[in-house]
């Protein structure tokens, strides 16, 4: 029996001055943030996306929901939206430093330009596939794209490579483009179907984890099929036209090559460094000042260094 204390200090029962009765109630009460809470959990369908979902599931809370109540997520949902979509950030990281890779291999920044022109046509030709086979664009897929980028890169070499040799070696930039294009399509064909086929399994799996399997394997598939239909007109294409534009009298001078360079220097490294300030790593107007200025100094360097004798138009 429970007692309370009268006002003149005497202990009393509880139910000489109020009514009790036994009422049951939960024996764990949950919280989250303090607050009580209901936890619900979910499922994915096939064909959503986690982003979808996390949209879906707030407009109608805060649809329905009266104002002393509201929905939030927990866990992986939690995470996700804290992080937010990085991808394109990441995307572009990657693509930056294909670019400065190859920059640093053919001593330019007019071959590079020929390469990284056909990541879009790998990218687009995914998307289509993810879309056609009604397949989210998950996290897998995600990293399918970024995986692309290399292996588009890595056609597009194939054909820059052997064209500038040609024409360093005294071919017209139409000879050069025409002979490379004729020499190195079966080894395109032959490296591009020989990885198309090997991740036909990915395409098709089942069993645990299928789902997963599948996004990747629809995802690369699709970008490396697309990139080697495309990539074999556009990439020659690409280097006949902008190793042309490189070599005409407007960028023959050594001004206006030091001019670009800067430009493209400061450029690629405010750019970087705006990239990873998107990523909270460093704070935005300090990463674009110091990643411009690294550029600059980096192209300033590169320029020094080299001999006369090996720079092209538009040279690093």
């Amino acid at each position: 029996m429970l007692q309370v204390r009268n006002d003149a200090g005497q202990m009393v029962p509880l139910g000489s001055v109020a009514k009790t009765k036994e009422v049951y109630g939960p024996i764990f009460v949950k919280r989250y943030n303090l607050y009580t809470a209901a936890p619900v959990s979910g499922a994915l369908l096939q064909g959503v996306s986690s982003g979808e979902v996390i949209g879906a599931v707030d407009h109608i809370a805060n649809a329905t929901l009266p104002r002393s109540m509201k929905a939030d997520w927990t866990e992986l949902m939690y995470m996700q939206i804290i992080e937010g979509n990085t991808t394109g950030i990441v995307f572009a990281l990657a693509v930056v430093c294909v670019f400065l890779a190859l920059s640093a291999l053919y001593e330019s920044w007019t071959l590079p330009l020929a390469v990284i022109l056909v990541v879009p046509l790998c990218v687009l030709s995914s998307l289509i596939g993810v879309l056609v086979t009604n397949t989210s664009v998950n996290i897998f897929v995600q990293i399918g794209l970024v995986v692309l980028v290399g292996l588009a890169c890595k056609n597009a070499i194939l054909v820059v490579e052997f064209a500038k040799e040609l024409h360093m070696k005294g071919q017209s930039v139409f000879d050069a483009t025409l002979e490379a294009s004729r020499l190195r399509l079966r080894p395109i064909l032959m490296t591009s179907f020989a990885f198309i086929l090997g991740v036909v399994p990915l395409c098709v799996a089942s069993g645990a984890g299928a789902e997963m399997r599948r996004s990747l394997g629809i995802a690369v598939f699709s970008g490396m099929l697309g990139v080697t239909m495309f990539g074999i007109f556009f990439t020659p294409v690409f280097f006949y036209v902008i190793q042309g534009v490189g070599e005409t009298s407007l960028f023959a001078g050594a001004a206006m090559q030091w001019a670009v360079s800067g430009l493209l220097g400061f450029g690629l490294g405010a750019g970087t460094g705006y990239l990873l300030a998107l990523l909270g790593w460093f704070p935005v107007h300090w990463a674009v000042i110091v990643g411009g200025v690294a550029g600059v100094l980096m192209v300033a360097a590169v320029r020094g260094y080299m001999p006369s004798c090996c720079r092209d138009p538009l040279a690093a």
